[in-house]
């Protein structure tokens, strides 16, 4: 039994315009000025999956995440009605939540060999490769300091914040293709690129990135490493690097020893969020059922006294995406979020933990949805290219799981 049924050859081109398209984005998601071509790779991947399924070629099966993705999409839905900016929230909505979960589809449904898979890994290996080399040579051309954050490298991409987190949420796919790759070459430059990559976080400066990358290392073993020395011998080996090569003043960002007296912040990011943290969470004290609206940007509306006071700071949002989603959606809201949270954590573990030949990739999903919730404890990142990857990414690890459920190879 197979989830497919097998079409008439002249319509088999509609696979492959699903499988170049989600090819595609994975490598233009992190590069500024991508739109045009995203939208295009993104519709027509959108497309033609909508046609293979009105000829009857696929099934759309229930994938574990159904149930989780309507409920979060209610709750922001349901927001529209006591926004604060009805056109920003229903915008947001579109870009956040509705295409991110259309992109999951996309590769939960759309790949349908372990080829596409490694072709997906592969591509993600290439973005990670370019930004990496472009940006660390950029980093020391443009007198970049491993001691200073004074400068912070964005590579090819929007900006430092989002080259760091595209780094941590693809990195996964590059140890997949390290572990899998049956061509020589490949398997180099995946092993390359994996230990490329913390270098790329690093120089980032972005701190939530540097602690979401630690934490997904600690978890290499037993996700990715089998033999318990190897992983104690590269920890060992990496702690020792970061004692040597980093200096803890890059820990705090700002002169915590200036003060703006008449704002009552001192120059620090650490505190500056402290700042921020406290008055949502005093807001979200006061009307802790109905938000603001889902989006970042309806902060500023609904706060304009706070962001006003502030905004030399850049205290625009809440600096944490859960307490934003809180803000925008109320905690029935951010439950909701939590669910489907969870729910990406259960099926990408069972998918590892049943130790079949789509193990590695439930690896892959359970390893870079761990990161990024880490990672967005720190910033308001459920936004944007960074959604998009890291559903897709999960889209393809329950497209494998479904290969193995129905015993299609995966090799």
């Amino acid at each position: 039994m197979t989830p497919w049924k097998s079409g008439p050859d002249r319509f088999r081109f509609l696979d492959q315009i699903v499988y170049w398209g989600l090819m595609v984005q994975v490598v233009i998601l992190p590069l500024k000025h991508n739109d045009t071509l995203l939208s295009i790779a993104f519709l027509a991947s959108l497309l033609a999956l909508i046609l293979s399924r009105l000829l009857g070629r696929i099934r759309l099966a229930p994938t574990g995440l159904d149930l989780a993705f309507l409920v979060f999409s209610i709750a922001a839905a349901a927001s529209v009605l006591v926004s604060v900016d009805p056109a920003e929230t229903v915008d947001e909505i579109r870009a956040d939540i509705v295409i991110p979960a259309a992109t999951f589809y996309l590769a939960a449904w759309g790949l349908r060999t372990g080829r596409q898979l490694r072709g997906l890994s592969r591509a993600a290996v290439v973005a990670l490769a370019v930004l990496n080399v472009y940006g660390i040579g950029h980093f020391f051309l443009a007198g970049g300091d491993l001691a200073s954050y004074f400068y912070r490298e964005a590579s090819l991409a929007q900006d430092y914040h989002y080259l760091g987190t595209y780094l941590v949420v693809a990195f996964p796919l590059a140890l997949v293709l390290a572990l899998t790759e049956t061509s020589e070459r490949w398997r180099t430059a995946a092993k390359g690129v994996a230990l490329l990559t913390p270098l790329g976080v690093y120089i980032t400066f972005d701190r939530g990135c540097w602690i979401a990358l630690a934490l997904m290392g600690l978890g290499l073993y037993p996700l990715f490493i089998q033999r318990l020395k190897t992983y104690f011998s590269g920890l060992v080996a990496a702690v020792v690097l970061v004692w040597l090569l980093i200096p803890p003043s890059v820990l705090v960002h700002g002169d915590r020893s200036t003060a703006e007296a008449s704002q009552g912040i001192e120059a620090s990011t650490i505190t500056q969020r402290l700042v921020v943290w406290s008055f949502c969470l005093r807001c979200l004290e006061a009307s802790p059922l109905i938000g603001i609206g889902y989006g970042r940007h309806n902060f500023t509306v609904a706060f304009p006294e706070f962001y006003q006071y502030y905004k030399r700071f850049q205290l625009w949002h809440c600096h944490n995406t859960y307490l934003d989603l809180a803000l925008q959606l109320g905690l029935f809201g951010l439950a909701a979020f939590l669910f489907l949270a969870g729910a990406g954590l259960k099926i990408t573990f069972q998918i590892w933990s049943r130790a079949g030949p789509a193990r590695l990739w439930g690896a892959a999903g359970l390893l870079c949805l761990a990161g990024f919730l880490v990672r967005i404890t720190g910033d308001s990142f459920y936004v944007d290219e960074h959604i998009r990857l890291l559903w897709l990414i999960l889209g393809a690890s329950v497209a494998a799981g479904r290969m193995e459920a129905e015993e299609w190879s995966i090799s």
